[in-house]
């Protein structure tokens, strides 16, 4: 496992590693700074009476259109903290081209695209490096004016679930400029979430609305618990029995269910009703003072110059828009999370390969990356699905886009009636989607972690201990590797997994091109053979083991004539990757039931998500104020 360096190019060089194995991940794309700084914000901070300019069509370079404005209080309140996106801190952009800290009031979450986690700021997380990178400089985003003081209430939005074992999204860096409230991370799937956030951050719940939640909280603990010792005790129960006895359970606590779920709606629009919310700073909807419509007067402009504006619309709708039905609710979850990817997504960089891309499956927001060697009959049944909710979506996503600049009266009495017609087309996507579960249940290799291969205990052990050895060190060596580029301002230093013209393994790092790009090569190549020397010995013992696992393996195959058509290299790659998965799938267990497990009825299927959901423990998305 000795780590050589050498030049390829005058911005390059190579390193060899000593195995092709790694979590699939796509490549990032290239960090590129902007040709020129954007233009000087405007000197007020507290105007909040600025009208809004629409962005520039996605993908445009330009910076018109935009406010740029200082935090109020030149920043001093807007601290870095958890949670995903948001504003500066104090002092500014890191990279030196704004020279205040400043807000935006737009969005504040992450999702997930070709492997990678993108932030607001510019920002992505590559699950590949295990580490944050920038894709884009902040200046591509659009800017607002900022609130006057007191004049309009935080609103919070939840965090997208990942996919289906899917590495667990991080906390981005400090950036986040209104935290949002911790006790949010109990109600991340329910309807009320973003009228609950306001309550939350002005500590304004009434004493009625207090005793509401907490009952509502109560019933569906125990309903969830319930549902949990049920599963329990079927875990190991034949496929047949487990199903049989789940369609019990579901039989039972489905009329609860749906006195739980009527609840939550109506919890959704009680919550914008009373306290001092509502006789200081409105109510706390989104809409209530919104001046903007979408398709008219400055936003009379082509649809797909619309996206990012017609996403915050529809993530808002989900939680504040009268007239939708709870299943309506959940679809557009789904909507949202779409038209997040296309007006935030990076700039020149490719789509995800088909084998990278997810299926939106049941309960809503849930995805899984379809298996490879689906059958005909159900990847048939699989496009029908989509098909049917892609249309159902479709619907629902241009009647708000038509009815953005109707009458409230008008818009809600408009979406009834959408929601009568779109019901039974919802109950029959259901009805699909169990059957699409039968159908995933009968394959040889369903979706899920993979099963490694059936090593004897002494040998599994020894190939564990061997990866946690090189992980260790592999590690080591990617700090030593981020110091270098920290000390270069942060220069994008790339490290990719290639193969030679052999086919031997290499590490690929590729240094931004700059004045200094020979410079930072020599201190990287440096600090490759100063780990070399520092780490000769334990490499050298490394190598040996490894070379001692390959001939047991081989040993054991032959003698059990385990013969699987793969060759010694593959079988432990595939032993190395599904120690890794089984890892990431552990915190997946209830994500992958809710989804995946027959006999279940729906509304057990969202009880279980949203266990699934606080067991990922995703970050929090920070607040932003409504338009």
């Amino acid at each position: 496992m000795v780590i050589a360096a050498g030049v390829a190019r005058a911005q390059r060089f190579i390193v060899p590693t000593d195995d092709s194995s790694s979590s699939s991940s796509s490549s990032p794309p290239p960090y590129s700074p902007p040709s020129s700084p954007p233009s000087s914000p405007p000197s007020s901070s507290n105007d909040s009476g600025s009208s809004y300019t629409p962005p520039p069509p996605p993908g445009s370079d330009s910076g018109g259109g935009r406010f740029i404005v200082p935090v109020p209080n030149g920043g001093g309140s807007y601290s870095g903290g958890g949670g995903g996106g948001g504003g500066y801190p104090p002092g500014g952009h890191p990279g030196g081209y704004y020279g205040g800290g400043y807000y935006d009031p737009f969005w504040g979450g992450c999702y997930y695209w070709g492997g990678n986690y993108y932030f607001w700021g510019g920002n992505y997380y590559s699950p590949f490096y295990q580490r944050f990178e920038r894709y884009r400089d902040p200046y591509y985003y659009d800017y607002r004016t900022v609130p006057a003081a007191g004049s309009q209430l935080p609103i919070f939005f939840p965090p997208s679930p990942p996919p289906l074992g899917a590495p667990i999204p991080p906390r981005q860096p400090s950036l986040a400029s209104i935290e949002a409230p911790p006790a949010l991370a109990a109600y991340v799937y329910e309807p009320f979430y973003a009228p609950l956030s306001t309550r939350f951050a002005q500590a304004d719940l009434t004493k009625k609305l207090l005793q509401r939640i907490d009952a509502y909280r109560t019933t569906r603990d125990r309903l969830q618990k319930e549902l949990l010792n049920r599963l329990d005790e079927l875990k190991d129960a034949d496929a047949a029995t487990r199903t049989s006895e789940l369609e019990s359970l579901a039989h039972r606590q489905d009329g609860e269910l749906d006195k739980l779920e009527a609840e939550a709606d109506d919890l959704r629009g009680d919550l914008l009703q009373g306290g001092l919310i509502g006789v200081f700073s409105g109510t706390g909807d989104w809409n209530e003072k919104r001046r903007w419509h979408l398709g008219v007067g400055q936003l009379a402009l082509p649809r797909d110059q619309l996206i990012s504006l017609e996403f915050r619309v529809i993530r808002a709708a989900i939680f504040y828009q009268d007239g939708l039905s709870p299943a309506q609710r959940r679809l557009l979850r789904e909507v949202e999370m779409e038209l997040q990817v296309q007006a935030f997504r990076p700039k020149n960089v490719e789509a995800p390969a088909a084998d990278e891309t997810v299926f939106y499956f049941s309960p809503a927001t849930a995805r899984l990356v379809l298996p490879s060697d689906l059958p005909p009959e159900l990847s048939l049944k699989i496009a029908t699905y989509e098909k049917e909710k892609s249309t159902l979506k479709t619907e629902l996503r241009d009647a708000l886009f038509e009815l953005d600049s109707a009458s409230s009266g008008k818009r809600t009495q408009a979406l009834k009636k959408l929601a009568d017609a779109q019901a039974p087309a919802l109950a029959t996507l259901e009805a699909l989607a169990d059957d699409l579960r039968a159908g995933f249940a009968r394959m040889p290799n369903p979706p899920g972690p993979k099963i490694p291969p059936a090593f004897p205990p002494e040998l599994s052990a020894r190939i564990t201990a061997y990866q946690s050895e090189k992980s260790t060190l592999q590690k080591n060596l990617q700090a030593r590797i981020d110091t270098v580029r920290k000390a270069h301002g942060d220069t994008g230093i790339n490290v990719k997994k290639r193969t030679d013209a052999s086919g031997s393994p290499m590490l690929r790092i590729e240094v931004e091109k700059s004045d200094n790009a020979d410079a930072i090569i020599a201190e990287a190549r440096l600090a490759i053979q100063d780990f070399n020397k520092e780490h000769a010995d334990r490499l050298a013992v490394m190598s040996k083991e490894r070379e001692a696992i390959r001939a047991e393996i081989a040993k054991y195959v032959t003698t059990q004539k385990a013969d699987t058509g793969k060759s010694v290299e593959s079988l432990l790659r595939d032993f190395t990757s599904s120690l890794h998965q089984g890892e990431r799938w552990q915190h997946y267990r209830y994500y992958q039931i809710a989804m995946l497990q027959p006999g279940l009825s729906p509304a057990q299927r969202r009880l279980l998500f949203e266990v699934a959901l606080e067991h990922l423990d995703l970050p929090l998305p920070a607040g932003e104020y409504p338009p």
